[in-house]
């Protein structure tokens, strides 16, 4: 009887001690893959808007695009830096990493969103020969 007994307490002991050593695994798993995730949002997002603006700068005043972006979770600041480049700023792996593209456009006006989520942007080709960039109300 205490064979059965002593079994049951070490297969107990052996699952306990799997869990152990796996939930720590399972957790820094999901936490690289979150951050590899929101790195591949803030790349996609800048190189999106950049292109976006090339495009409509390219194809000169008058022409307007409307783009979906999403920015991830802890931005810092997502800006648009000496009038043409598009610069996102954002906390990942504990560090502040900046992410930005260079634009063809040689002035960009307006502002971008700063909080996490998704939004629709409004590219436009101004008279001057500038770019505005906004939010769609």
């Amino acid at each position: 009887m205490k064979k059965r007994g002593q079994a049951s307490v070490e297969y107990l002991i052996l699952v306990g001690v799997m869990l152990a050593f796996l939930i720590p695994l399972f957790y820094y798993s999901l936490t690289e893959i979150s951050n590899n995730l929101r790195i591949s949002q803030a790349e996609n997002t800048v190189n999106l808007v950049a292109g976006k603006i090339d495009n409509v700068y390219t194809l000169g005043a008058g022409n307007r695009e409307k783009l979906k972006v999403t920015i991830p979770k802890g931005v810092v600041s997502f800006d648009i830096i000496e009038n043409k480049t598009v610069e996102l700023k954002f906390f990942v792996f504990g560090n502040q990493t900046e992410i930005f593209k260079t634009t063809k456009a040689s002035n960009i006006e307006g502002e971008l969103p700063q909080k996490p989520g998704a939004y629709f942007l409004l590219v436009e080709g101004l008279e001057s020969g500038d770019v505005k960039v906004y939010v769609k109300e």
